[in-house]
């Protein structure tokens, strides 16, 4: 019974939370609680990044499947009113390169999570058996068989200078 009387309280502050007074919104994070989104990333260059662009990407992008993948889903254009109802978060191939062109990740984890949320997205929204999921997992198999040959540890590695675009002659 008690459960049930403070549970609006407790969701409002949190599943660790104990209290059931009202939450403070505007009392401050301690610093080591600042990891979010909102705080400017540090993304780096790793050898498994590396691999993920080099290898993963470039073959999952060229994968002849890989198309209704490269940008995000537009559902006005595809006729699909509750996409974003649906799919909190959406994610697409396009998204997950520029991420990686630009050092946006600090570790392979975070890209392969991007790369499982995207499939996921695709298996949430679509019914089994539609040609869209049928690609996805097609997709996803080569993503997979490409990710189990990265290298085992993740080592920083100092990033290139950059040259300029078109340099060649």
């Amino acid at each position: 019974m008690l459960d049930t009387i403070g549970e609006k309280e407790k969701t409002m502050e949190g599943p660790n939370s104990n209290h059931e007074k009202e939450p403070a919104p505007s009392s401050p994070h301690p610093p080591q609680a600042t990891t979010t989104p909102q705080t400017p990333r540090r993304g780096r260059v790793t050898n498994q990044l590396q691999y993920l662009t080099k290898v993963v990407m470039k073959a999952v992008w060229k994968h002849q499947f890989a198309w209704p993948f490269h940008t995000p889903v537009d559902p006005s254009k595809l006729g699909l009113p509750d996409y974003h109802k649906i799919i909190k978060t959406p994610m697409d191939l396009g998204t997950i390169k520029k991420r990686l062109e630009s050092n946006y990740y600090y570790s392979s984890k975070e890209c392969i999570a991007d790369f499982n949320l995207m499939f996921s997205n695709c298996y949430i929204y679509n019914k089994p058996g539609e040609d869209v999921v049928l690609m996805a997992q097609a997709l996803e198999k080569q993503f997979l068989a490409k990710l189990s040959q990265m290298p085992p540890e993740e080592s920083e590695l100092t990033a290139p200078a950059k040259t300029p675009a078109g340099g060649g002659g």
